[in-house]
């Protein structure tokens, strides 16, 4: 009979072992609703776990979007930035949701993600700044979006930090709406986009309006609504 090395033996007996979760350590779970969210059985869901200023990735997973969740076990007990968008079959993002949450205490944590793909249309959107002009040149601390429509006032959605550089957001209205961007700063609005064309908004639409590029204004600056 041959003789087994005691690494090879090692390396063998690894092989067959079973990684249980470990009891010291709190697991992540993100829910989602399937009902509401999954429009084909091709639909995915992938989360991503980011620490740190820049961040860095220190988890990921994927599931189909009929499953209605997924867990990341083992994870160290630090603050963390959890992100989920719903994928297409090609990679394009569907819906996206992010959340902060805290592991310092060992306790495992349950993230529920909204993606309101069954109720309101889904904008996503970038922007960008001309005239050499950025977040930081202008204190421009937030992004908004804009929805206008003849007759009306406009409707305004929570800003996204100017620093994003994007906004993947629910916008629960419907019909025909131009949009613009609008960047505030500590004394109000800073810079402004030219509206887009007409826009068709409807329940469970995601529509990209692409990138709007901001102009510095200055004293011409529009206030208010």
């Amino acid at each position: 009979m041959s003789r087994i090395e005691p690494l090879a033996l090692a390396l063998a007996v690894t092989g067959c072992m079973r990684i249980y979760p470990d009891p010291e350590l709190p697991d992540v779970k993100v829910e989602w609703y399937p009902e509401l969210d999954c429009m084909a059985d091709s639909d995915r869901v992938a989360v991503s776990i980011t620490a740190g200023e820049p961040a860095v990735e220190v988890a990921t997973a994927t599931a189909p979007c009929a499953d209605g969740s997924l867990r990341i076990v083992n994870v160290a007990r630090e603050r963390y930035h959890v992100t989920a968008q719903i994928e297409d079959e090609a990679g394009g993002m569907l819906g996206y949701y992010e959340e902060d949450i805290d592991l310092r205490d060992g306790l495992s944590e349950r993230v529920s993600a909204f993606f309101g793909r069954g109720f309101d249309t889904l904008v996503h959107a970038a922007w960008t700044f001309d005239a050499g002009a950025s977040c930081d040149s202008l204190e421009a601390t937030q992004v908004s979006l804009w929805f206008a429509m003849p007759g009306q006032a406009p409707y305004v959605f929570a800003g996204e930090s100017c620093a994003a550089g994007m906004t993947f957001q629910s916008v629960p209205v419907q019909g025909t709406y131009t949009v613009s961007a609008r960047a505030l700063g500590p004394r109000g609005f800073v810079a402004v986009s030219p509206e887009t064309p007409p826009v068709e908004l409807s329940p469970r639409l995601v529509v990209d309006l692409g990138t709007f590029v901001l102009s510095p204004c200055g004293d011409a600056c529009p206030q208010g609504l």
